[in-house]
């Protein structure tokens, strides 16, 4: 009797553990290259007023990962409890990698300060934090999205620049944004 009971508690048990496989899948992704984007935007307002009020749109960039590969596994169900309420849906996502270095550089003279070929990241600020980029670390800068914004705004009609990041495992990658024509 005493076996049995033991063979029980350990079928109760174990079905109670697995009740949540209700299978699903596991997407690994890998980025393998970015893309990069410059757009406009409005500066938000404090008080009813603009920070800059001669400024209309200020100048932001997105750096994401643009080649991506996948694998998905699928995983089984093994559960004899499959209608327990409290389990998720099992499917989950896993990326394997991240950009842990960005550089950004000049095609064309941005400022005075910034000719053509020169480091823009002294003058660039992650969304969300207040330090710009040449002061974060490469551990502040894992991640597989960016948007950043320019501390500073252009002083010529054309603008592009030249993206150089590191993606771990994959090695360095170089990308060009747009060229913009300003008015």
């Amino acid at each position: 009797m005493k076996k049995f009971s033991i063979i029980l508690f350990i079928y109760f048990f174990g079905s109670i553990m697995s009740c949540c496989s209700n299978g699903g899948t596991i997407t690994t992704i890998t980025i393998e290259s970015v893309y990069s984007e410059l757009y406009f935007y409005e500066e938000p307002e404090e008080d009813g007023r603009r920070i800059n009020p001669e400024i209309e749109e200020l100048l932001a960039i997105i750096i994401d990962a643009d080649s991506v590969s996948q694998e998905v596994d699928i995983v089984a169900n093994f559960s004899n409890m499959d209608t327990a309420m409290a389990c998720d849906d099992g499917d989950s996502f896993r990326v394997t990698n991240l950009i842990d270095s960005v550089q950004v550089f000049t095609i064309y003279d941005f400022d005075q300060n910034h000719p053509a070929g020169t480091s823009v990241n002294d003058i660039l600020q992650k969304f969300g934090n207040p330090e710009n980029v040449a002061g974060l670390q490469i551990i502040d800068l894992e991640d597989d999205f960016y948007r950043f914004k320019f501390l500073s705004q252009p002083q010529n009609d054309s603008i592009q620049f030249l993206i150089r990041c590191r993606i771990t495992e994959r090695g360095r990658t170089e990308t060009n944004t747009q060229l913009i024509i300003t008015e």
